[in-house]
C-alpha cells in the first residue's frame, strides 16, 4: 500500500509539473503573437530614398577682436597704460551702439620684457659669449572680443578702432543670429525632394507607400566668415567688409514601407 501510495503522489506531481509548463508555454506564445517576432520587421517590404535641399543666409551677425599692448618700466606704469586705452576704446565702441553685454576680455596677461645684448661681429677663440638678457620692463596686453548685432556697421567701428592706434585687429567672423532658420528651409526642400522621388518610384515599381519606418538627416552647416584687419596708422576711411552669403545643405534618407 505503501509504494502504490507513492507512485500516486509522483504522478500527481509529474502531473502538475506538466500543467504548469503547459501554461507558461501558453504565456509565452500569446505574449510572442502580441509583440511579433524580431524578425519580421526586418521581413517588411521597404524603399529609401534620398533627398538634397538647400537655403541661403544673409549673415547679420559680426565678431572681431582687437588687443591692447603696452610696455612700461614697472607693472603699475604698464597696467595704468593698457588700462587708459582699452577703457577709452570700450567706451567708444559702447557709444557706438554697441552693447556692454557685448564687451568680453579673452586675454589679460602681464609678462617680463627683456632687451638682449648684441652678439659680436667676429667671435674670439673659444666661441662667443652667451647672450645677456636684460630685464627692462613689463609687458600688459588685453583682448577685448566685441560682438556686433547689426553687421553693416563692422566698417566703421573698425575705422574707429584704428583711429585710436590700436593695431592689432583680428578674426572677423560673420554668423546668423538664428542659424536655424536656413536649416528648417533645407530640411523641408530636401524631404519634399525625397518624397517626389518615392512617389515615382513607388508608381514605376506598381506599388503603395504605407508609412515611414525610418527617417536620418546629415547638413553641412557653413563655418562662420573670417577675414584679418590690421592697422599700421590711423584710417581715413572705413574699410568695406563684405558679409557674403552662407549655403546651408542638408540630405535626408527616407525609408516607406510599400505593398
Amino acid at each position: 500500500m505503501e509504494i502504490f501510495a507513492n507512485k500516486t503522489i509522483r504522478t500527481a506531481l509529474l502531473i502538475l509539473m506538466v500543467s504548469a509548463s503547459l501554461a507558461l508555454l501558453a504565456t509565452a506564445v500569446n505574449l510572442f503573437s502580441q509583440v511579433g517576432a524580431p524578425s519580421d520587421i526586418n521581413k517588411i517590404p521597404t524603399i529609401a530614398v534620398s533627398g538634397t535641399g538647400k537655403a541661403t543666409a544673409i549673415p547679420d551677425v559680426a565678431e572681431f577682436s582687437f588687443t591692447v599692448d603696452k610696455t612700461a618700466a614697472t607693472v603699475a606704469a604698464a597696467q595704468n597704460a593698457a588700462s587708459t586705452l582699452t577703457n577709452r576704446a570700450l567706451t567708444t565702441l559702447q557709444n557706438a551702439g554697441v552693447s556692454k553685454n557685448d564687451l568680453q576680455t579673452t586675454n589679460y596677461s602681464i609678462s617680463p620684457h627683456y632687451t638682449y645684448s648684441a652678439q659680436p661681429t667676429i667671435c674670439p677663440v673659444g666661441g662667443c659669449p652667451p647672450v645677456r638678457q636684460v630685464l627692462d620692463g613689463y609687458e600688459v596686453s588685453q583682448t577685448i572680443n566685441v560682438k556686433v548685432e547689426t553687421a553693416s556697421t563692422t566698417g566703421a567701428l573698425l575705422q574707429t578702432i584704428g583711429q585710436m592706434g590700436i593695431t592689432q585687429v583680428s578674426g572677423i567672423t560673420f554668423t546668423e543670429n538664428n542659424p536655424h532658420t536656413a536649416q528648417d528651409e533645407a530640411r523641408a526642400k530636401a524631404i519634399a525632394d525625397a518624397e517626389q522621388k518615392a512617389q515615382t518610384l513607388a508608381s514605376q515599381l506598381g506599388v503603395r507607400l504605407v508609412r515611414i519606418v525610418s527617417f536620418q538627416e546629415s547638413n553641412n552647416t557653413p563655418q562662420p566668415i573670417y577675414q584679418m584687419a590690421t592697422f599700421a596708422t590711423a584710417a581715413s576711411a572705413a574699410p568695406s567688409i563684405p558679409t557674403g552669403e552662407n549655403t546651408v545643405t542638408e540630405n535626408v534618407t527616407i525609408t516607406y514601407e510599400i505593398e
